[in-house]
């Protein structure tokens, strides 16, 4: 049984810092573009990106075996500082091939590859590569980034991918900031002052799959890296793998990979108790007006434990019929446990995630110039309390 309620409060890259707020998965999203005529036909509705699993060890992976002296390794580990770092790059993938519930599996992607140079980390090769020394420019305070290239037509080419649908990422590539100290999970303990390698790994990973930024502490997509010698979460085990990762990113993986097993969801819309506060936004589209709120953090919440178990990014639907993203509340959350009790409540963005975080699934992915989705997002809303004389 689902029950539902309401009560507003407030409330791709991986950075340093802290924050205590509640989760959300949020996925990024592409729509066809209009003058490929590969195209023809193709809806103008966003669609979420994801990798192309459908068939096993179709999806390569590989890592630079190129370490700096940054990155701090277990003195006597069996076969070296290499060795322990591809350990700690599987045991990362393994979180996110052992969610109960995806379709998302080990055999899923190739036996993990090696390479070396300077410049590995490339968007333009098609290939999926991770890179620890690779001396690309990071802002003050990132200590790793994700470049996702994705496909806005079918039959579009990368290296050697090539798209068989509008959405497929055909490129993600993953740098860690060679100037940040970095420690293995066995090198953690010895170095307080370092970061701990697999939790940057696994977040990092979780974009190359098509997850944006999440605004959940105890997520593995949440922006902020955990403090300096500690680690999100727990550490995988042979029986549980994921155990890493929180229910909401669980929740994640069986919304954009979802396997046979029957999950639920929730849908609704996300509006004002006045509808005259939305009414000085300008139109997002000729004759579409704003009808509810954008950016609303929406959370499913189990009504009897009170454990956050999965959350989603409100803000628009799209019309399929006429093509066109209305910008009217609408949210869905997927992934959830049959046989629960959900209690639902929203929230603004005005924790340490903000609207800035999430600029590509709030502002530059629901909509396409040029196409028939030419709409103009609006601002997000971080003022649920505001109130307008009728």
């Amino acid at each position: 049984m689902i029950r539902r309620w309401m009560s507003i409060v407030a409330a791709a890259w991986l950075v340093a810092g802290s924050g205590n707020l509640l989760p959300a998965y949020v996925l990024n999203y592409q729509i066809a573009d209009p003058q490929n005529p590969a195209n023809a036909g193709a809806s103008a509705c966003p669609v979420p990106t994801r990798l192309d699993f459908s068939q096993p060890g179709s999806v390569d992976r590989r890592w630079n075996t190129t370490l700096g002296t940054n990155l701090l390794t277990t003195a006597g580990f069996a076969g070296g500082p290499q060795a322990e770092v591809q350990a700690a790059i599987l045991e990362s993938y393994g979180a996110w091939t052992g969610v109960a519930g995806s379709n998302l599996a080990p055999n899923s992607y190739a036996a993990l590859g090696q390479t070396s140079g300077d410049a590995s980390c490339t968007p333009t090769d098609g290939l999926n590569t991770l890179c620890f020394a690779q001396e690309d420019s990071f802002a003050t305070g990132v200590l790793a980034f994700t470049r996702v290239v994705t496909a806005d037509a079918v039959g579009q080419t990368l290296g050697q991918k090539t798209a068989t649908s509008v959405g497929e990422i055909l490129d993600a590539d993953v740098e860690l900031n060679p100037a940040v100290p970095l420690a293995t999970p066995g090198a953690l303990a010895a170095n307080p002052a370092a970061y701990d390698l697999e939790s940057i790994l696994i977040h990092e990973l979780g974009h190359t799959l098509g997850f944006a930024e999440s605004p959940v502490a105890g997520a593995a997509m949440f922006p902020f890296a955990p403090a300096p010698g500690t680690y999100r979460g727990a550490r995988p085990l042979p029986t549980a793998p994921d155990a890493p990762l929180a229910d909401d990113d669980r929740a994640a993986m069986r919304v954009n990979y979802p396997g046979s097993t029957v999950f639920g969801s929730v849908s609704g819309r996300i509006v004002p108790v006045n509808a005259l506060s939305l009414a000085g936004i300008p139109s997002t589209a000729p004759g579409m007006s704003v009808t509810g709120y954008n950016g609303a953090h929406v959370v499913a919440v189990d009504a009897d434990t009170g454990q956050v178990v999965a959350g989603a990014l409100g803000g628009w639907s799209c019309d399929a019929a006429r093509q066109v993203t209305n910008f009217d509340g609408s949210y869905a959350i997927g992934g959830l446990p049959l046989g629960r009790r959900y209690s639902i409540y929203a929230e603004p963005l005005t924790g340490p995630v903000g609207p800035a975080m999430l600029t590509g699934p709030l502002f530059t992915q629901p909509c396409r110039l040029g196409s028939a989705n030419a709409c103009l997002p609006p601002e997000a809303d971080t003022l649920f309390s505001m109130r307008s004389r009728p």
